[in-house]
């Protein structure tokens, strides 16, 4: 069961890594990042975004340097 709850954890975390260059690179709104990444429910994606840095991924895409 550890090994399970580790793996779902670490699947999670590259998920939501691999949002973190369109939200830096593009100006493509959330909503269309978040479809292209998944899963497909904004309000879910925006919590476990937070949860993993700490940050909203509008406060994140914000803090970006101009692209």
């Amino acid at each position: 069961m550890q090994a399970k709850i580790r793996f779902t954890n670490d699947l999670q975390t590259k998920h939501f890594e691999r949002a973190q260059i369109p939200l830096l690179t593009t100006n493509n709104y959330l909503s269309e990042i978040e479809h292209k990444i998944g899963p497909d429910n904004l309000s879910y994606f925006s919590r476990i975004f937070k949860k993993l840095t700490e940050k909203t991924p509008g406060n994140f895409k914000k803090e970006r340097p101009n692209v």
